[in-house]
């Protein structure tokens, strides 16, 4: 495999083990909140996760370097 793939692995696993490590830890509360609200509901929280992230670009930086797997 060239470099590429082999780096989009890396990073589609270590999204694979935080996701499982996450929904673990605090229950698949996304899905639970969708299956009772709808589509509405993950507009308002990805939403409000974007808002989070263009105020506060940092933010993204710190939490990845935080949680993904080097």
């Amino acid at each position: 495999m060239n470099e590429k793939v082999l780096r989009h692995k890396k990073i589609c696993d270590g999204l694979n083990e935080l996701y499982a490590r996450k929904n673990h830890d605090y229950g698949d509360s996304f899905h639970t909140t969708f299956v009772e609200e709808g589509l509405a509901m993950a507009r308002i929280r990805l939403g409000a996760t974007s808002s989070r992230l263009r105020m506060n670009p940092f933010v993204i930086r710190c939490s990845t370097s935080q949680t993904m797997p080097s």
